[in-house]
């Protein structure tokens, strides 16, 4: 095998290859600077969907802190290699 270790066990050789590690850092655009019309759209389901103004207040946190996974509202700040 191209670029295998071989690791001793029990008396039995094991073949193993390398890994190649990625790590992308991401972050989400800033809510409050978003357009009213970007914001009401990504809202408009949690106003729909929340029976409280606490639920709403909820749901809503959780939106901000996932538009970094979101390939509309989030943009990649670092990449990391480890091999």
């Amino acid at each position: 095998m191209r670029n295998s270790r071989s690791l001793q066990l029990r008396n039995e050789s094991i073949e193993y290859m390398s890994a190649l590690v990625f790590d992308i850092e991401t972050r989400g655009e800033d809510f409050g600077a978003m357009d009213e019309l970007t914001r009401d759209v990504l809202t408009r389901w949690i106003k729909k969907e929340s029976a409280t103004d606490e639920e709403y207040e909820v749901a809503l946190e959780e939106l901000k802190d996932g538009l970094g996974f979101s390939p509309l509202t989030g943009e990649i700040v670092a990449i990391g290699i480890l091999d």
